[in-house]
């Protein structure tokens, strides 16, 4: 497929969501060298909030760079317990254990009703499990 998207690209470089699937593409075949090239002009802000990119950066392991889009969706919008437990997630499988359990306790303190899941699941991390 990439073949495919690299010449839908190479049509109209301009475009940029050719550009953002392309890039898609280039991380799925592993080819991150690329995709870094491709996204090099690509606002942060967009970056972040793609989904299909944070996808493909999951898919591949990246996850210091799903960390740092989540960090980048947090700081949009910090009043989502949702963005925050998704952050601890990446976290988590980033082996940051210590941001996991911070950002669950900001979920909890932006949504007290999550505070025995919120506080099961810190618990499970200082275990050393992954909940």
């Amino acid at each position: 497929a990439l073949p495919i998207l690299k010449r839908a690209f190479d049509l109209e470089p301009r475009y940029d969501e050719a550009r953002r699937i392309y890039a898609v593409g280039a991380l799925y075949a592993k080819d991150t060298a690329l995709a870094k090239e491709l996204l090099k002009n690509v606002s942060p802000a967009d970056i972040a909030n793609d989904d299909r990119l944070l996808s493909a950066y999951i898919n591949l392991g990246d996850f210091a760079k799903v960390v740092d889009m989540w960090k980048f969706r947090v700081l949009a919008n910090p009043n989502s317990e949702q963005t925050h437990l998704a952050l601890a997630a990446a976290y988590l499988k980033a082996g940051n254990r210590t941001g996991a359990i911070e950002e669950i306790k900001n979920a909890i303190s932006l949504n007290p009703s999550l505070k025995q899941q919120g506080e099961f699941y810190i618990n499970e991390i200082k275990a050393g499990r992954n909940p």
